[in-house]
């Protein structure tokens, strides 16, 4: 119930921050920090038993950092994480408490606030509060639980922001935030695909990609054991081979994603004109067929989440720009009750990522 109600509250207070973003800047800040500081202070102040991956690197980065004199210390010892994400984490420590929550919090931020301002530069595409209604029943349990990739995942999303510019300059800005997010988490070298999918409008280009993508997803191995040679992608071989990381599909994600492959298509047919669309159809069969590599290793279908959290700015596009006003008002409540569904169902029901139940000792100390 916690996590409904902060994403309710969220989406609302950012709702209401874009209608007076033009007019009354100071009260937007006010509520965008209204919206953005429950699901902060949530993630930040939970048990380190919320989401698996919390006891293996945030948990091994404060106990070494503790330990340590300097930040060359960390990464030294900590030579298998990549190293601007030890820094965060160095530095968490000296400006607030010497506790894993101060890494945890500061993780937290750096992610959702990076996807916020995200939003608030393609309000013009999607409304705020839709984005954040997507951003957190779609991604919020998945980052605490993949904290490191989706703070890597917010720093490329931030950059995609220029880079759908298609101006020079944004996509130099665009190129620099993903190679910043490379040392956070090293699959960001997969935002690389965003380049000739959104910025060139060439479409044998974008087809070229999907055939492209296709045919990686057919020799990933080969691929993935020759970069498995270099120390920077050492552990990302392991990743296909099986052992520990045995391969599923999510059922639930596969309807999902193939709903929204189904409203864009539906919607590039009808609009054939609207570049952006096209854009989406050809990003997201890629993200599908990329999704897809989790059958065999199921951490490969991660490389194709820096394409699959557009869906938080482009799926509201996809149901905002319908014409018709009736056919707009059902698609996006089916859309939106879908999505809560999946939300419910992958997170709540089924437990994935040990999200649930929430539990925060800290917080409760506070509520006493």
């Amino acid at each position: 119930m916690v996590y409904f109600i902060s994403f309710i509250w969220s989406s609302l207070l950012s709702m209401l921050a874009e209608q007076v973003y033009v007019k009354q800047r100071t009260l937007f800040y006010i509520l965008s920090a209204l919206s953005l500081i429950p699901l902060i202070v949530l993630a930040g102040y939970r048990d380190i038993s919320i989401g698996t991956d919390t006891s293996l690197y945030p948990l091994t980065t404060y106990e070494i950092i503790s330990q340590s004199s300097s930040a060359v210390d960390v990464i030294e010892l900590l030579g298998y994480i990549e190293p601007l994400y030890l820094l965060i984490g160095y530095i968490s420590l000296i400006f607030l408490p010497d506790e894993i929550n101060s890494i945890l919090l500061i993780n937290s931020a750096i992610t959702i606030i990076l996807y916020y301002i995200g939003f608030v530069r393609m309000k013009q595409y999607s409304p705020l509060g839709l984005s954040m209604f997507f951003f957190c029943f779609l991604f919020y349990n998945m980052h605490l639980n993949l904290q490191r990739q989706l703070m890597a995942m917010a720093l490329v999303f931030w950059g995609f922001t220029y880079l759908i510019n298609k101006k020079k300059k944004d996509l130099i800005i665009f190129v620099i935030s993903s190679f910043i997010a490379f040392f956070i988490h090293h699959s960001s070298i997969a935002s690389l695909l965003l380049i000739p999918l959104f910025y060139f409008d060439n479409l044998r280009i974008k087809k070229g990609m999907v055939i492209c993508i296709l045919l990686f997803s057919l020799s990933y191995i080969s691929i993935f054991s020759y970069l498995g040679t270099f120390s920077f992608f050492a552990k990302y071989e392991t990743y296909q081979q099986g052992a520990g990381y045995e391969g599923r599909i999510s059922i639930s994600e596969a309807i999902l994603r193939f709903l929204f492959l189904f409203i864009i298509l539906m919607l590039a047919k009808i609009y054939k004109k609207n570049q952006l669309l096209n854009c989406c159809k050809y990003a997201f069969i890629c993200e599908i067929i990329l999704n897809f590599l989790q059958i065999r290793s199921r951490f490969m279908g991660r490389i194709g989440y820096y394409l699959f959290d557009l869906y938080t700015i482009l799926i509201p596009y996809c149901i905002t720009i319908i014409g018709n006003k009736s056919y707009k008002i059902l698609l996006r409540i089916f859309v939106m009750l879908f999505v809560i569904f999946n939300w419910w169902y992958v997170y709540i029901h089924s437990e994935a990522g040990q999200t649930f139940p929430y539990t925060s000792k800290i917080l409760n100390n506070l509520l006493l």
